[in-house]
């Protein structure tokens, strides 16, 4: 069968690298992970005024992993919220690996909604485009192809990424269905 492009090597990356943010004592051992809570979000609403999923190089959805412990109780029809208790980690996939190209697996499966499930963890996905994209397939801007403000907040990308965190938030508007 298909497997998402992951090497284990017997090393845990995801691992790794959350006990090198957080600090090993404070990050919990892997927990089961619940393919439903793997979800799609619109990435259009949090674009800047003006700007079209094609013209930001970004996909019409990006994904997000909210675990049992960080669903909110106001989630509804507006969409999924997170609790403010949780914290977010945003996973920038690498070039040629948005969902278009890798699937959902690789997203469940790259040991980050493990550890988010006993962690306290949201794992945001948001997603390049795959094509056209002058960048690359699937990559995010790099050399200022949307602005020239492309590694910064007032990026159109970045920018977008920090609307959905804000837009994740309970006491927020939620991201649409």
């Amino acid at each position: 069968g298909w497997r998402p492009p992951i090497n284990s090597c017997d090393f845990d990356l995801s691992g790794e690298v959350l006990r090198w943010i957080y600090g090993a004592e404070a990050v919990r051992p892997r927990a089961a992970v619940v393919a439903a809570h793997l979800i799609e979000v619109k990435q259009a609403p949090f674009l800047p005024a003006g700007w079209t999923p094609a013209k930001a190089l970004v996909e019409e959805i990006g994904l997000v992993y909210i675990p049992s412990g960080c669903r909110a109780a106001d989630s509804d029809d507006d969409g999924p919220r997170y609790s403010r208790n949780c914290s977010v980690h945003v996973h920038y996939h690498s070039c040629g690996g948005s969902y278009r190209a890798v699937s959902t697996s690789y997203f469940l499966e790259n040991a980050l909604p493990a550890y988010a499930e006993s962690n306290g963890m949201v794992v945001l996905y948001p997603q390049a485009a795959h094509s056209p994209n002058p960048t690359g397939a699937g990559c995010f801007d790099w050399f200022g192809a949307t602005n020239d403000a492309f590694d910064t907040r007032a990026g159109v990308q970045l920018g977008m990424v920090a609307a959905m965190i804000t837009g994740l938030r309970s006491d927020d508007e939620g991201l649409p269905p």
